[in-house]
């Protein structure tokens, strides 16, 4: 089976719960260790972002993920994280992606669920239906 990045945040995340901090250091400069000799220190980047994101989870905090065609103005983006708030509990972190391909509108991304409510989306939705096979 193949150890992957998440599952090695989790198992330090579980692990460091009660550990001692000299406890958490030494599997932490082992690891570290490990992939050095091995070349791939790269999977450390990995791994750690995937801890930030289990603290920011296990905080309730979770990413939303916004491309816009254009940039949000300040109440545009309150009035998200209101609405987020409403529709899932703990507090959504925003990033904010500028398309200009997607003409008007915006594509929301929280965790696997998407909504595309951009024009270019509904363009090729009349397209599909106009030009069957295209």
């Amino acid at each position: 089976m193949k150890v992957t990045p998440r599952m090695y945040a989790e198992s330090l995340l579980a692990y460091t719960a009660d550990a001692k901090r000299e406890d958490v250091e030494k599997v932490v400069a082992n690891l570290v260790s490990y992939y050095s000799r091995r070349g791939k220190l790269r999977i450390l980047d990995l791994i750690g972002k995937e801890l930030v994101a289990s603290l920011k989870a296990r905080d309730g905090m979770y990413p939303v993920d916004i491309q816009s065609a254009h940039p949000l103005q300040d109440i545009d983006r309150r009035e998200m994280e209101e609405l987020l708030s409403r529709f899932r509990k703990g507090q959504p972190e925003i990033t904010v992606t500028v398309d200009p391909a997607l003409i008007a509108g915006t594509v929301i991304t929280v965790g696997d669920m998407m909504i595309d409510a951009s024009l270019s989306s509904r363009i090729n939705q009349l397209k599909n239906v106009l030009i069957p096979n295209s």
